[in-house]
């Protein structure tokens, strides 16, 4: 018979969160973190400050991700508890476990669809979930790829559980199983204790990833973010065009220019704007979550909404930052970050901002080659990120100091 090969599940912690004394949360959006982590643990400080680095060229070979592991040992475990229990040739064998295992196998080495069309699109999704998502792309007809305004972008009208959330419900049932027969037959031992451990750690990780954002708990304005004034208006379904505060009255702007971290310290630097928050916008459910906006079914971008005092700072101004810092001639990328949740665009919350916004687009249009992508649309709900994104990369030691000409090190 086949035997299974078992995993440690803590023999090496695969997401290495510190960096020098910080404590930065999703460095990336893939899990291969840890070995980019340990390269720039390893850099001198100079050399981070450099563009042109040998550190930002990258690794002169491609590794497998977490992901590609996980679907590997997915797929062998599965394959494996399958061959061996139609060897067996048991009645009691023949179970919905083995049908289980028949379709955690094939599904494994089906879900991640990389040709596309005859393309191998990378990074289409940070999260497992680009099966159905390659499916939706695939079934559009190409015209639709071509415009900004297809339905594809606006996602799936509904949230799909991600690879997480399924794994954890595979682990905790088949872990739970494996514990009650043991208990059943009085065998004690130490694969007991660990079905054990793996079914309670499986079912509370699974609570974790199914909570909800508290949006009240997120930073407020006193500490220079929006976060908390926005999740009351996502909450209300409103689209906010102006804001009171302190007795004065602020406008409010809506942009996504690829990972959200660098748009809002861009942001954050500018005269005239009073708090920022990131978060998701122009997608198809309410209250998304990181993980949900990643797999790009969602139809959500990383975004920024800000409010600014018009006297100060001109709405003009904030149009041409974007654009500025931004390609704005690729469509569903910005730098290395690629996929509908990195499409860039400009969300208006006025009329006068619209004509604005495409005035400076025509003018822009002018000076290049390649047509505009940049989604200009008017502004729909904003939902607020989850408060360890906000004000990221200040919070990691970068400046936000007003008209500070350092350069925005975004470390995804």
């Amino acid at each position: 018979a086949f035997h299974m090969p078992r995993v440690s599940v803590n023999s090496v912690q695969h997401r290495v969160e510190i960096l020098r004394g910080k404590s930065p949360q999703n460095l990336a959006c893939t899990p291969k973190r840890s070995l980019g982590n340990f390269v720039l643990l390893m850099a001198s400080k100079d050399d981070e400050k450099t563009n042109n680095n040998s550190i930002s060229k990258g690794l002169p070979f491609s590794i497998p991700s977490l992901t590609q592991i996980l679907y590997v040992w997915l797929s062998v475990t599965s394959g494996v508890r399958l061959v061996n229990s139609l060897l067996a040739a048991n009645s009691a064998v023949i179970s919905a476990k083995l049908a289980i295992d028949g379709v955690v196998c094939v599904g494994a080495l089906l879900h991640r669809v990389e040709i596309l069309r005859g393309k191998s699109p990378q990074n289409l999704a940070c999260t497992p979930k680009r099966s159905l998502r390659n499916l939706v792309l695939l079934m559009a007809p190409k015209d639709d790829e071509k415009t900004n305004n297809n339905s594809i972008s606006k996602g799936l009208p509904f949230s799909i559980p991600s690879l997480t959330q399924i794994l954890y419900v595979w682990l905790s049932v088949t872990s739970g199983v494996n514990l009650v027969n043991s208990l059943l037959a009085g065998v004690i031992s130490a694969n007991v204790a660990i079905d054990g451990v793996l079914c309670v750690g499986a079912l509370f990780l699974l609570f974790r990833t199914s909570k909800k954002i508290d949006y009240d708990s997120l930073e407020d304005i006193d500490q220079k973010s929006l976060a908390c004034q926005a999740g009351k208006w996502a909450l209300e379904e409103e689209i906010p065009v102006t804001f009171e505060y302190n007795d004065k009255n602020y406008e409010v702007a809506t942009f996504a220019g690829g990972c959200f971290w660098g748009t809002e310290l861009h942001y954050q630097r500018i005269p005239g704007v009073v708090a920022t928050c990131v978060g998701y916008t122009q997608g198809s459910i309410d209250m998304p979550k990181y993980e949900q906006v990643c797999s790009g079914t969602t139809g959500h971008t990383e975004g920024i909404q800000m409010i600014y005092d018009p006297a100060v700072c001109s709405y003009s101004r904030l149009v041409t930052r974007l654009l500025d810092i931004i390609n704005p001639t690729l469509l569903n990328r910005v730098g290395n970050d690629s996929g509908t949740q990195y499409r860039h665009g400009i969300y208006t919350h006025s009329k006068e901002q619209a004509e604005t916004a495409t005035e400076i687009i025509d003018q822009r249009q002018k000076s290049l080659s390649d047509p505009i992508v940049t989604e200009l649309f008017p502004a729909t709900v904003f939902w607020p990120a989850e408060n360890y994104h906000q004000r990221y990369l200040e919070k990691g030691g970068q400046s936000a100091d007003k008209d500070s000409e350092e350069t925005v090190r975004c470390y995804g």
